[in-house]
């Protein structure tokens, strides 16, 4: 009986009953702690990172008060990551509610064929909670994730460098085209980078399936409004890395946030960290698109 809940606040109401009807399911299962943090940091206005100096902003009071929290969930079973989990969620999602799955997966839109559970139960797709906020609104905001492309300067004493330089652009140039894009995004199922990929008729029949992958893309492009990206800066990646460490730490209890958190500020400013007792996979590269 419970709809696809549309802020924080009503999906941790809903575990307790989703643990009672589904005693070893997992209410959220969620792909990338880094993308979680960021993005819980966007929706509630505390601090992550900055392009200026100081770049490290994520140890506060706020974070910490958020990641005791989701270590009481996290021992109650409410929640597990890809690394607490030690591998995608996917497959904890697909097992369904009666066999011990996952009910809300919060995961990548090229991941989205991993998360089809066939004909074992039903599934949909909905956008990633929002945080109400003390004015009464929802700040949806959701980090958007996946490769940049750059042109950079040949220099000096590069043979034929104004040539490349224009043979760079055109490449660059037939990379974002429309007709490019919708090939691209229907073969990978990342959402396009230019608006008008959406009036392409063979994106538009694509984004009007009925599969999974097409509902994914449809919920993403309902999204597009929600989606930002972190502050770019030499250090931005290791921010992230530090991020996803502290939450996994204060997750299992590893770590307190405070002491989490200091240390991934620590690592962030190039300090060796000891007591690095996450399991981390080796990972293939995929686009992480929330």
């Amino acid at each position: 009986g419970l709809s696809p809940a549309h802020t924080w606040e009503e999906l941790w109401s809903q575990c307790e009953i989703i643990k009672l009807r589904y005693p070893t399911a997992t209410p959220l299962a969620y792909d990338s702690e880094s993308n979680w943090f960021i993005t819980t940091c966007r929706q509630n206005g505390w601090g992550y990172t900055s392009a200026s100096a100081p770049h490290y902003l994520f140890n506060n009071v706020n974070t910490q008060a958020w990641l005791r929290q989701l270590s009481d969930y996290y021992n109650q079973g409410y929640v597990t990551t890809q690394n607490t989990y030690s591998g995608y969620t996917s497959s904890l999602f697909i097992r369904g509610a009666d066999n011990g799955g996952a009910i809300y997966c919060i995961s990548s839109s090229s991941g989205a064929s991993y998360l089809y559970p066939g004909s074992l139960f039903e599934c949909g797709v909905a956008p990633v909670p929002g945080t109400k906020l003390a004015d009464g609104s929802i700040n949806y905001s959701t980090i958007a994730q996946g490769p940049s492309l750059v042109m950079f300067e040949p220099g000096y004493n590069v043979e034929n460098g104004d040539e490349k330089k224009i043979m760079t652009f055109l490449f660059m140039k037939e990379l974002l085209s429309p007709n490019f894009q919708a090939a691209f995004s229907m073969a990978s199922v990342s959402n396009p980078v230019r608006s008008s990929v959406y009036t392409i008729p063979s994106y538009v029949e694509y984004v009007n399936g009925n599969d999974i992958v097409s509902v994914t893309a449809r919920v993403s492009y309902y999204m597009i409004g929600r989606y930002f990206t972190s502050p770019s800066f030499i250090g931005a990646s290791t921010a992230r890395s530090q991020v996803g460490n502290a939450m996994c730490y204060s997750l299992t209890g590893s770590k307190t946030p405070e002491k989490a958190l200091s240390d991934a500020i620590d690592g962030c400013n190039g300090k060796t960290v000891k007591n690095r007792n996450v399991k981390r996979l080796s990972e293939i590269i995929r686009l992480f698109l929330y």
